[in-house]
């Protein structure tokens, strides 16, 4: 698996002297990977400077790199909405979006998402996500047909993308499997309570007294009282 590209930081002379000094420190700060001091420092730039392009973009850079990715995409979008923007920075800023959208998912995920159970919903908002990453690629690599880090990470991003598409059919079918074996445990369960209420209707029948058992009272001509003949008129 290939993985993601991250452009970075941006810092050319054409900007103005102070938007040049701040990125220069920033950039700085993020050759020693002390991003808080980086994002620090282009904070307090964007303040003064907020529709400047770079600053956005770099911002947006760093947020990336402290796993910001709603602020980064946000910062990128920034960069983006720069009046006379150059082809440069909207390349790289539609690519650092399409990066951004692909670790946000990720991270939406969490580690080890393909061996774990994941709610449709999780699935569904990441799969959004990695499509509208891939929408970025696509638009770099409209400016840039030999944009071969675009191709790539777009690339990645539909690998991706089938992955949870394929993740989201396997736990559809899992959950029609238990809903049926459920069903057929019901069935089961309803079965055998008429099983046993059934035996149950037998052995009441065989433990009910007989009306002819011995012991019954019964009428008998033996049983009868005789005549007293002594109580009879003589001759």
């Amino acid at each position: 698996m290939k993985n993601i590209i991250l452009i970075l930081l941006l810092s050319t002379p054409t900007l103005g002297a102070h938007t040049f000094f701040t990125n220069q420190q920033a950039q700085q700060a993020w050759q020693e990977r002390d991003y808080d001091k980086a994002r620090e420092i282009l904070e307090t730039a964007l303040v003064h400077h907020p529709q400047d392009g770079e600053l956005n973009y770099n911002l947006g850079s760093v947020y990336h790199m402290i796993g910001m990715f709603d602020a980064a995409s946000e910062s990128f979008k920034g960069a983006l909405a720069t009046e006379d923007i150059s082809d440069e920075l909207r390349e790289q800023s539609l690519f650092n979006l399409g990066n951004t959208s692909v670790q946000k998912a990720q991270a939406l995920l969490g580690p080890n998402w393909e061996k774990r159970e994941i709610v449709q919903e999780t699935l569904d908002k990441a799969s959004e996500i990695v499509l509208a990453a891939i929408d970025r690629y696509n638009d770099v690599i409209g400016l840039t047909e030999e944009h071969q880090r675009a191709a790539t990470n777009r690339e990645y991003a539909q690998e991706l993308y089938e992955k949870l598409q394929k993740k989201k059919q396997q736990q559809e079918e899992q959950k029609k499997d238990q809903e049926q074996d459920k069903q057929d445990e019901n069935k089961q369960d309803k079965k055998n309570d008429q099983d046993q209420g059934d035996k149950q209707q037998q052995d009441d029948s065989k433990t009910q007294p007989d009306s002819a058992e011995k012991g019954s009272p019964r009428p008998d001509s033996e049983n009868k009282p005789q005549e007293n003949n002594a109580d009879k008129d003589p001759g």
